[in-house]
């Protein structure tokens, strides 16, 4: 058997060994690397507490100081957060059912930024918590998952010490989806000494006879059947002993899509406590999403209203939109678009096209932003155009063409300068906006649909955020983890297999249609996006570089597909104003092309 020696015994056995003089030269040597340490753990933790926050949003956690216990939350924190030392209110949105912290954080921050582009609230913070999947945002009974103690006690501490809010009930919303609902009500009721507003979205408002008939999983798992237990927690119990409290300290509004019969029956359950409800029935089915593009700026009007952030806002541009907008129609499918513009603009302005990603198969015109740009003298437009599952290529880029020539025709109405038009795309989106700055003019690609032929449908500036540039690429990387999705949205774009549609997709790529005449492009692409790899990107760079148009290529290192920010933002504005604004527009020449822009 082989003999083992303890490494630490063997060490003091040669200290005990060594000479008197020895060991103060060790103790002292000791003593420097131990004050080092001390020295450089102090630097280096002086260097952390100063760090600046990210803007955007971004995943952050923490020991809880009462469950000892990690908590995890996602936060984003608005534009400008890091340019001074404005303090900002704070709105708490619960995620539903088998959710996390990640759940609805794009939804709910689109619609924010919306509301802020429009003028109807003030820049403020988002936290997004984590209610252990199935809580109902209460303390489960046996402590495994103290989702409110975690919010409550714990969460909300952390954030008004490390984050510059403005740490007052009057400055501190409550709201959620489905059981995120429930548990926006239900804190709303529980502690409004807490919160100001709570907003609930098609919430699962359950009561103890609903709870334990349709989710008997939860009532017996987080409150093991005790319903003097669920009492503590309920929203139906708290209302009604907090009645006096809340009905001075807390503005309700509810947004309902198909749970129609709890949330009634709840709003019924305040009303007959003279609490007043805000609410609102939608078209919408149980979809965060529908609800917040059919009531989101209302309901942060609402939030604007009762924190008193309204007033935050400059109101020197008054923002209206037009919704809805037919620009074509191909068979009994009519193709939509929006508008943005400054109600008081006196002059034709610049316009954004916000064209969507979604792979050709989903996505829609909810996705612009551009829209921030309103208040910087621009005119946006956001639109739709037919999936891959409707109706196969070329019919994606006819659509954005057609989108183009109806703002044209249409300019006059919405204060559009027709001679300087930029389209800004991201994914697929990326895709369709690079073959509209490299195929103005062709005939083929131009198609008839929509009318307006008279009109042109060149742009004069292109910002491509990660777009497809060589539909072959795909099927050469056999390696990439998603090889099986892309080559099958590929095929469904064509109309099927590539083998068999080949000239078709030569003609998707924007690659083969780059000539010296093409428009200006910023290409952005984030350095670990493996689902759209960066090499799609470079070679759409190389050749605009080749044929002499000019083009920037901005790498975000560490980014995936996806990415946003300050720093972004900057340049995105300083590229549209250099070429829609400080200089007369593009004039493309050389290839035949219809219409005088």
């Amino acid at each position: 058997m082989e003999l083992r020696v303890n490494p630490v015994l063997l060490i003091v056995e040669r200290i005990v060994k060594m000479k008197v003089r020895q060991k103060h030269i060790l103790l002292i040597a000791a003593g420097i690397v131990f004050l080092s340490l001390f020295i450089c753990q102090g630097s280096f933790g002086a260097v952390a507490g100063r760090e600046t926050p990210t803007e955007g949003i971004i995943s952050q956690s923490f020991m809880g100081p009462v469950t000892k216990k990690t908590i995890r939350y996602n936060i984003y924190l608005p534009d400008g957060y890091n340019s001074g030392d404005k303090r900002y209110p704070v709105i708490y949105h619960l995620h539903g059912l088998g959710g996390s912290e990640r759940s609805g954080n794009q939804v709910v921050v689109r619609g924010l930024e919306k509301a802020m582009a429009a003028g109807v609230v003030g820049p403020m913070i988002i936290v997004f918590p984590n209610g252990h999947r199935d809580t109902m945002w209460a303390d489960s009974k046996d402590g495994a998952k103290p989702a409110e103690t975690n919010v409550i006690r714990e969460l909300i501490p952390h954030i008004d010490s490390k984050y510059r809010t403005i740490a007052k009930r009057q400055s501190r919303v409550i709201q959620g989806m489905s059981m995120g609902g429930y548990g926006a009500v239900a804190y709303a009721s529980k502690y409004p000494d807490v919160f100001s507003v709570c907003v609930n979205y098609d919430g699962a408002v359950h009561n103890w006879k609903t709870l334990t008939s349709r989710r008997g999983r939860i009532s017996k798992g987080i409150f093991e059947n005790d319903k003097e237990y669920f009492d503590k927690y309920s929203p139906w119990y708290n209302a009604k002993a907090k009645a006096d409290s809340i009905r001075d300290k807390v503005a309700f509004r509810m947004v309902v899509g198909s749970l129609r019969e709890f949330n009634e029956n709840y709003r019924q359950h305040l009303e007959n406590l003279n609490i007043d409800v805000d609410y609102v029935q939608t078209s919408c089915g149980h979809n965060l999403g529908c609800l917040i593009e059919k009531a989101g700026l209302e309901s942060f009007a609402f939030i604007a209203k009762h924190t008193g952030s309204a007033g935050q806002v400059s109101r020197a541009v008054e923002i209206v939109s037009a919704k809805d907008l037919v620009y074509a129609k191909v068979g009994e499918r009519e193709l939509k678009l929006d508008v943005f513009r400054d109600k008081n603009a006196e002059n034709a302005l610049p316009l954004i096209v916000c064209v969507h990603g979604g792979a050709w198969t989903a996505g829609s015109k909810d996705w612009c932003p551009a829209l921030r740009m309103v208040k910087s003298g621009y005119v946006v437009s956001s639109i739709n155009y037919r999936l891959s599952q409707h109706a196969p290529f070329p019919a994606q880029i006819r659509d954005c063409k057609a989108a183009v020539r109806w703002l044209r025709a249409n300019a006059k109405k919405y204060h559009i300068d027709p001679k300087r038009v930029g389209v800004w795309g991201a994914s697929a989106g990326g895709h369709l906006v690079a073959l509209l700055g490299t195929t103005g003019g062709n005939k083929e690609l131009e198609g008839t649909v929509g009318g307006n032929l008279e009109q042109s449908s060149r742009v004069q500036a292109v910002c491509d955020f990660f777009g497809p540039t060589d539909l072959f690429d795909f099927y050469r990387d056999k390696a990439n983890r998603h090889y099986n999705y892309t080559t099958t949205v590929v095929d469904r774009l064509l109309g099927g297999p590539i083998a068999e549609n080949k000239e078709l997709a030569e003609s998707a790529n924007p690659v083969n249609h780059v000539t010296g005449d093409d428009s200006p492009f910023l290409i952005m692409h984030g350095d670990k996006d493996d689902l759209v790899p960066m090499r799609h990107s470079d070679i759409l760079d190389e050749a605009l570089k080749k044929a002499g148009v000019e083009t920037k290529l901005y790498v975000v290192k560490g980014a995936g597909h996806g990415f946003g920010g300050p720093e972004i933002n900057r340049m995105i504005d300083e590229f549209f104003d250099r070429h829609l604004k400080t200089q007369k527009p593009t004039i493309q020449g050389g290839r035949a092309r219809s219409g005088r822009w």
